[in-house]
């Protein structure tokens, strides 16, 4: 095994990055979570990384003030001076400050692409008129960058069809799973003794929002079929919309959906080690983040074929066609599957734990590191090449 960072198998120095997350705020938490992980597992990519935080393009929030001064911060004043040899702009609504930092190399995360490629991605036309255009904004900023980080390999395809990329300018390196999410034989006390009560039974797992695309009403239906008849839904995240609680209300399951909302990351680790199966139904991911930690716990995942997550599970999974996504029998037919079937549910437990070690710190990391210290060096070189060293 080679232990040597990217910066030193390259033969160069390490090169300085500014790591620009989102400012705080409930819209940010998975990027900031995206951006926290990279901060506190920085060794591991081989670099000297200064952070700061920037905001969403939101020209009303602008006008009313309530974006603090971001750009004072001492890191964001010295990249626009060339103080860094990168900047890494950790998701793609954060593009339209690559301008800002012209004086270094600039990367940004592309998540996914699915408000221009998913039609049901938005509640409803007039939102995805508006947030549609406050997003282009920063899609052009991140497209001038000089080199884009997708997550999934599907992602990186997407944002190539869609704006007719350079694949040159694009690398593909995974998300990475918290330390939190591990596998906890004793998790379901600890969870009592945060008066989270558990009913008996079988569980059902749901970890994310609310949003169209997210297909919770698949779920739903399939919660009504007879072989789950037995199982309780739990959801992590934002409460289900009225409308999926009044479907969830007619089929007669709404009593046996319990709401948890948001929860930190040792409590959700908590509910992987004490349910019974993650359920990920979307319409479409860019990569599908509860899939990993669930299997990084030892959960079993059923999932859809939408967008990345056949790629991200690799095999790890029980995956069930969106083709069949208009009933519930078929999803259904796969939870109870995995629920009844002990020998089954060793398989994926095993698989999956195997699968999530690609997701790891020590696995990705460098892999980022590595990207860094490529982009520093084609900088390093089209300076040498233009004249502009020392300038």
């Amino acid at each position: 095994m080679d232990d040597r960072t990217p910066a030193e198998r390259s033969g160069g120095s390490p090169p300085r990055v500014l790591l620009v997350g989102p400012l705080p705020g409930a819209r940010w938490r998975s990027i900031s979570r995206y951006a926290g992980e990279i901060r506190a597992h920085e060794v591991l990519t081989g670099v000297a990384m200064t952070t700061v935080e920037a905001p969403w393009w939101n020209p009303l929030s602008m006008l009313a003030g309530a974006q603090r001064r971001w750009w004072e911060q001492s890191g964001v004043g010295s990249a626009t001076r060339g103080g860094f040899e990168v900047v890494h702009l950790t998701d793609q609504a954060l593009g339209h400050h690559v301008d800002r930092f012209s004086s270094c190399a600039t990367l940004v995360t592309c998540h996914d692409m699915m408000p221009w490629i998913i039609p049901r991605y938005f509640a409803n036309r007039a939102e995805g008129i508006i947030k549609r255009k406050l997003l282009r904004h920063s899609i052009r900023g991140m497209l001038s960058a000089d080199h884009i980080l997708c997550v999934s390999r599907t992602t990186a395809n997407d944002l190539v069809r869609a704006f007719n990329f350079d694949p040159e300018r694009v690398s593909v390196v995974p998300n990475v799973i918290a330390d939190a999410f591990q596998p906890a034989p004793e998790a379901e006390p600890r969870l009592r003794a945060e008066a989270i009560m558990l009913n008996s039974g079988p569980r059902i797992l749901t970890v994310g929002h609310n949003g169209p695309y997210k297909n919770h009403e698949w779920l739903i239906r399939a919660m009504a079929e007879p072989c789950l008849a037995g199982a309780r839904l739990l959801r992590v995240g934002a409460q289900l919309t009225g409308k999926q609680r009044a479907l969830a209300t007619d089929l007669g399951v709404a009593s046996r959906i319990d709401e948890l909302g948001h929860v930190d990351d040792a409590t959700l680790a908590g509910l992987y080690n004490s349910c019974s199966v993650l359920a990920q139904p979307s319409l479409y991911e860019g990569f599908g983040i509860p899939v990993v930690e669930a299997m990084a716990c030892g959960l079993p995942v059923v999932c859809s074929d939408g967008g990345a997550l056949p790629e991200v599970v690799g095999g790890a999974a029980r995956i069930v066609p969106l083709e069949s996504s208009h009933r519930g029998a078929e999803l259904a037919t796969a939870l109870a599957e995995v629920i009844d079937d002990a020998v089954l549910r060793s398989s994926l437990r095993a698989s999956g734990l195997e699968r999530a070690r690609r997701f790891r710190p020590t696995v990705v990391m460098p892999e980022l590191g590595a990207v860094y210290c490529a982009i520093a060096a084609g900088r390093r070189d089209k300076a040498l090449t233009t004249g502009q060293v020392g300038r």
